[in-house]
This record gives structure tokens, C-alpha cells and sequence, in this order.
């Protein structure tokens, strides 16, 4: 396997806590969710799917934080 790089936007809940959510469609020519996105979240090979609430690294695209 591989680490899959994932664009996501990281929206609040309500207290204020950040969540993952991945973007539709990952294909490398779909530049309009890269532009979209707040993150990338980094998958490594050994975690398989996950479920809704797994925590996971992620690369801020830009100043949120």
C-alpha cells in the first residue's frame, strides 16, 4: 500500500470542535477541490477504512488555526 493524501474542509461542530470531512472527488484533475480545501488528511497504508470519528494527522492548506 500507500499514504493517500486526502482533501477535506474541517468544519465546527457545536463546541467549537474541528471535524475532517473528506471532499467528494479525489481525482488529480479535480483542481476545484483542491482549491476548496482546508486540509489534506494523511492516510497511511496500515489504517485501512475508516469509521466516521477515527482521528487522523492532517496538513492545514491554509490559516485556520
Amino acid at each position: 500500500g500507500r499514504t493517500e493524501w486526502v482533501r477535506a474542509t474541517l468544519p465546527r461542530d457545536g463546541q467549537g470542535q474541528l471535524w475532517a470531512q473528506p471532499m467528494g472527488n479525489q481525482g488529480s484533475a479535480m483542481l476545484s477541490s483542491l482549491v476548496q480545501a482546508d486540509a489534506l488528511l494523511v492516510l497511511p497504508p496500515a489504517l485501512g477504512n475508516l469509521e466516521a470519528g477515527t482521528r487522523v494527522d492532517v496538513v492545514l492548506l491554509h490559516g485556520l488555526l
